[in-house]
């Protein structure tokens, strides 16, 4: 083996080295983001599946105000001031009591400003996407 070729496996070899010390810890970095990423889907999963919710009782408040019970059926405590509620398909604003933490077991109470003379379809989606939907009738 002549001196060429001795210093051409010499730089290949550095090269190799030098690339191996640059990707490993990108590699590494990656692979704990993929795994942080599976936990957290795996964590959200849980939620969903302890998460149910029932509308149990919607009652007119006046002309102009809809009160709506909601128990929470699952396991999980929930935020009740998270929760989205839908008027006929429109996102509406509301009050909530409690306005908190909403434990199992235990119901909410929603109000909305919708007119009481006339039908409505009621649904209550959870911060985990788990929803409830219902008629009022006037």
């Amino acid at each position: 083996m002549g001196f060429a070729t001795s210093i051409t496996v010499a730089i290949i070899f550095m090269a190799i080295i030098i690339m191996a010390t640059i990707t490993f810890p990108i590699m590494i970095q990656s692979y704990e983001n993929v795994q942080e990423s599976r936990d957290d889907k795996h964590e959200i999963r849980m939620d969903q599946l302890n998460t149910a919710i029932d509308i149990t009782n919607i009652t007119a408040i006046g002309a102009d105000i809809l009160r709506i019970t909601v128990t929470n059926e699952g396991t999980i405590m929930l935020h009740a001031n998270e929760c989205s509620v839908l008027v006929d398909g429109t996102i509406t604003n509301y009050s909530v009591n409690p306005s908190g933490f909403w434990s199992p077991q235990n119901y909410a109470v929603f109000t909305v400003s919708a007119k009481t003379n006339k039908d409505h379809i009621i649904k209550i989606i959870t911060e985990q996407g788990i929803s409830d939907m219902e008629t009022f009738y006037k």
